[in-house]
């Protein structure tokens, strides 16, 4: 009875508000609202990485306005993302 109760308390440490460990660098620039220009290539080969800064707005009404997160780096290798930090 412990240990199941211990499962189901944990939390899905792959996904952050609407975004998902293994989701496209385009679905994350529409859902950010960003373009391409502001990704930043970090390695080009043989295995594509890149980052994108993004600062959510805080805007009255906006899904992120009651988050304490003032930044978001997402990582992406060969356009899917791998780390939110």
């Amino acid at each position: 009875m412990f240990l199941t109760a211990t499962l189901l308390r944990a939390q899905d440490l792959s996904k952050y508000r609407h975004f998902t460990l293994g989701m496209s660098l385009t679905r994350v620039l529409e859902r950010t609202d960003q373009k391409m220009a502001n990704v930043k290539p970090i390695h080009g080969r043989p295995a594509v990485v890149q980052e994108l800064n993004w600062w959510p707005p805080n805007v009255p009404g906006n899904s992120f306005q009651s988050d304490s997160v003032e930044q978001i780096l997402f990582s992406f290798y060969n356009g899917e993302l791998y780390k939110i930090s």
